[in-house]
C-alpha cells in the first residue's frame, strides 16, 4: 500500500469510527477482506474448509486497532522471561520485526529462536511445528 492509499484507508477508518460514535452502528467485514498479504490469503483459503468457524466477519475498526498496535513499546516494560519465535522467510511479520521486538524486550532473560527456512504459517504444521514446539516446551520447562 503506497502513502496515498494508506492515507485514504486511514481516512475511511476514521469516518467509520465517527459513524460508530454517532450512531452506535459498526461495519463488519469478512476476514478475507482485511488480509493484505498473499501468504495470509493462501493460508486462510487452505484452512477455512477444514475449520469453517474461521470464516467470520469482524468489526472493521479492529483493523484500525491492529494498525495502532506497537508491541515494541510494551516490550520495553516486560521484566519476565521471554521467548520470541520468528520465521526466517516470513512475509506477514518479517524477521526484522521479530528481531526488533527481541531487542526491545527489557527482560534480562530472553531468547530468540529463528526457524530460518519457514514462512509465517509453516510453523503450524510438519517439521517446522515439531522443532518450534520442542523449543517452546523446553523453554516452558525451564521458566515455569
Amino acid at each position: 500500500m503506497n502513502e496515498s492509499e494508506r492515507a485514504s484507508f486511514l481516512s475511511t477508518l476514521n469516518k467509520m469510527a465517527e459513524k460508530k460514535k454517532n450512531t452506535g452502528k459498526e461495519m463488519f467485514v469478512g476476514v478475507t477482506r482485511v488480509l493484505s498479504d498473499n501468504e495470509s490469503k493462501v493460508f486462510f483459503e487452505k484452512v477455512k474448509g477444514q475449520y469453517p468457524e474461521m470464516d467470520i466477519k469482524i468489526p472493521f475498526l479492529t483493523v484500525m486497532e491492529t494498525l495502532q498496535y506497537k508491541p515494541a513499546e510494551s516490550a520495553a516494560k516486560v521484566q519476565c522471561p521471554v521467548l520470541i519465535v520468528i520465521a526466517g522467510q516470513d512475509s506477514v511479520n518479517p524477521p526484522e520485526q521479530g528481531k526488533a521486538l527481541y531487542d526491545a524486550v527489557a527482560s534480562g532473560t530472553k531468547e530468540l529462536y529463528e526457524e530460518a527456512d519457514a514462512c509465517h504459517y509453516d510453523i503450524y504444521e510438519g517439521a517446522f511445528f515439531e522443532r518450534v514446539a520442542a523449543v517452546q516446551t523446553q523453554w516452558f520447562k525451564k521458566h515455569l
